[in-house]
């Protein structure tokens, strides 16, 4: 997980909690390569951030309707980048977590960078295999009954 995005998350416990979700998921899911990308995300040894490209895991989100984006928790921000940014860094103060320093948002800005390109690495990789078999699941599962 991108450093900056787990400090802002909550640290370990976040972590924790997500890790168990995943697996809570895979345990789930009948679809063996979905399974083994999700158990691969939990335990570090792939990007999270890979899980927005996979298809298996957008057929499980419900987009959230347009009509609602104005119950956004940020929706209200008002002010240029600086009134903006300082406003957020009180919201996380109220709700316990500590927003890092520029220097240390700077320290971990090569982290994420090495983390964005690792992940393109393999979404580039999951899109030539079809997702280890998970589109073709996905078509099959889609098709009408009569049809399959």
């Amino acid at each position: 997980m991108n450093p900056m995005a787990a400090k802002f998350m909550g640290g370990a416990k976040f972590r924790e909690q997500l890790r168990d979700a995943l697996l809570d998921k895979a345990a789930k899911t009948d679809d063996p390569a979905y399974a083994a990308r999700l158990r691969e995300v939990a335990d570090g040894r792939r990007p999270l951030r890979t899980l927005m490209h996979d298809p298996a895991f957008a057929a499980e989100m419900q987009p959230e309707p347009v009509d609602q984006a104005a119950d956004h928790p940020l929706a209200d921000l008002l002010g240029d980048a600086k009134e903006v940014a300082a406003q957020v860094n009180d919201r996380l103060r109220a709700q316990g977590v500590t927003p890092p320093s520029a220097e240390e948002a700077k320290a971990m800005w090569g982290e994420a960078q090495a983390l964005r390109e690792q992940s393109e690495a393999v979404v580039r990789e999951e899109n030539l295999t079809g997702w280890g078999g998970s589109v073709e699941r996905l078509e099959w599962a889609a098709k009408p009954q009569r049809d399959r």
